[in-house]
């Protein structure tokens, strides 16, 4: 048993500190991708209209007890700045004190809306957890204003490809918060006892949730969801699939067979949570978005036409007050003018419970291709 421990911890500590290929392109590609994703999340959300929630509901967490009600006059202008900060973010203008804007008006707002039984946890990953990370890494280094004007300075700047773990510790820190929150979730459900002890608990719980999301958010009730919550011999496996699943998800950072197998199942997972119960778990897209090589898809399908070169030929002066007016005026109109909240809408095509239903298929095409693929790498080492 000692053996085994020991070689988990030495296989967490090499890989912890283990160089990652495209380790800065696929940090600095990850801000930008975060930055899209948030703005699109603001866009849903509309936090201004927390001022219309009755007073009475406000209970606040700990964080915000200090506050005897919101303050709703200033939401709207939080989360301008919110926008403002994210666009910065996006381009990579002042990314270091973007990332700490981001961090401290996304996970207050959060807060607020939490504290207002409008809550996800989940959120707190996103608006927390990934600036909380990303305020001590290197993601402004790379596709960013801040690295063109490093270099017009004579500063030393890193190449995309560079695969140093400097660049990719932020990611594996995020990685090793999500696992534990993976387990933390498989953890209360065991001592709940109901998912262990109850062969039916997931058969109710799916029919609760379905209703509960067709009421609150008009998300239609799927038959199928219903027809397997009325057949113990479908449901009953889903429910120890779940719980095996979730508490597995700490071997990620041991095992890194299981590492490779959790991220292309995990999607197919979501899928089926929004598909069966309409619960999208969309917020925590984010933290994946942390994990793939963005860098070799990058320079494998991105039009060379498209890419971020002629960036190059603005003068510094240009680049800066773009970035500062784009900031502004988009922070500004935001909650003013719908030009901006619809075009960050991905112009209404992609819902908050529909957005894992847009990406399963692709899911599902790369996780099929990848384990074939490393089937047959195994397979050939035997021979």
């Amino acid at each position: 048993m000692i053996k085994v421990l020991k070689q988990l911890e030495k296989n967490y500590t090499q890989w912890l500190s283990s160089p990652a290929p495209n380790a800065a392109g696929r940090i600095g590609l990850f801000r930008i991708l975060y930055s899209i994703f948030s703005l699109w999340l603001c866009s849903y959300l509309h936090y201004g209209e927390m001022g219309l929630v009755p007073a009475i509901q406000w209970k606040p967490i700990l964080l915000l007890s200090w506050l005897d009600s919101p303050p709703y006059q200033l939401i709207p202008i939080f989360e301008s700045l919110l926008v403002s900060s994210l666009i910065l973010l996006l381009v990579g203008y002042q990314t270091r004190l973007a990332t700490l804007f981001v961090f401290v008006l996304g996970s207050g707002l959060t807060a607020i809306r939490f504290s207002l039984f409008m809550g996800d946890a989940l959120f707190m990953v996103q608006y927390f957890y990934i600036p909380l990370f990303m305020l001590f890494s290197h993601w402004g280094d790379t596709y960013s204003i801040d690295s063109i004007l490093a270099k017009r300075q004579g500063k030393m700047t890193p190449q995309p490809q560079n695969s140093s773990w400097r660049y990719f510790w932020s990611s594996r820190g995020l990685l090793v918060v999500y696992t534990l929150l993976m387990f933390s979730s498989a953890f209360f459900k065991i001592i709940k006892k109901e998912w262990i002890f109850n062969p039916n608990f997931v058969g109710y719980l799916i029919i609760d949730k379905t209703f509960n999301s067709y009421l609150n958010n008009g998300f239609p009730v799927n038959p199928i969801s219903i027809f397997i919550a009325h057949h113990r011999s479908l449901y009953i496996p889903m429910q120890y699939f779940a719980l095996i699943f979730e508490t597995s998800a700490i071997l990620i950072l041991f095992i890194p067979i299981v590492r490779f197998l959790f991220f292309r199942l995990i999607p197919i997972f979501h899928f089926s949570n929004t598909f069966l119960m309409g619960i999208p778990f969309a917020t925590v897209i984010g933290i994946y978005l942390a994990f793939p090589d963005w860098q070799s898809i990058y320079e494998r399908f991105y039009p060379k036409f498209f890419r971020f070169n002629w960036l190059n030929k603005l003068s510094s002066p240009i680049l800066i007050i773009s970035s500062i007016s784009i900031a502004a005026i988009v922070g500004m109109t935001w909650n003013i003018l719908p030009v901006f909240r619809y075009i960050f809408s991905w112009f209404g095509l992609v819902k908050f419970h529909t957005i894992w239903l847009i990406i399963f298929p692709f899911a599902l095409i790369w996780a099929i291709r990848s384990i074939s693929d490393k089937t047959q790498i195994l397979i050939f080492k035997k021979q």
